[in-house]
């Protein structure tokens, strides 16, 4: 199931779906999700093991992006695809995120990381 988000929170519980709208804008560079689960990812995932978040959220102006993730509750090294979070799409229109989490060893993880501007 996918859920609906306020922004109030910026967790992102997989147990509610691996798709989130946030029915809120961006707001410009400052949100850093939290993706877990339940039982936290950690325990859910063996290592090898990996999942795949996708976040579609409008942005309030092409400098509004989401630049971090944490797993856990704990900061995550990502890659982004080309090197940095790109910037974001023109307001109004919807930025999708993806997250491809790799659990490498116990409570470490390779986030790789994508986003794709939808006008």
């Amino acid at each position: 199931a996918d859920e609906l988000s306020d922004m109030t929170d910026d967790t992102i519980n997989i147990d509610n779906g691996n798709v989130q709208y946030f029915t809120t804008t961006e707001d410009g560079g400052t949100l850093t999700p939290d993706i877990t689960s339940n039982n936290g990812i950690n325990v859910d995932l063996a290592i090898g093991d990996s999942t795949t978040v996708v976040v579609i959220i409008k942005p309030n102006g092409s400098s509004a992006k989401i630049t971090n993730i944490t797993i856990d509750g704990s900061a995550a090294t990502e890659e982004w695809l080309g090197g940095s979070a790109p910037d974001g799409g023109a307001s109004g229109s919807y930025d999708v995120y993806t997250f491809f989490i790799l659990k490498t060893a116990d409570a470490t993880f390779l986030p790789l990381c994508n986003k794709v501007n939808f006008a």
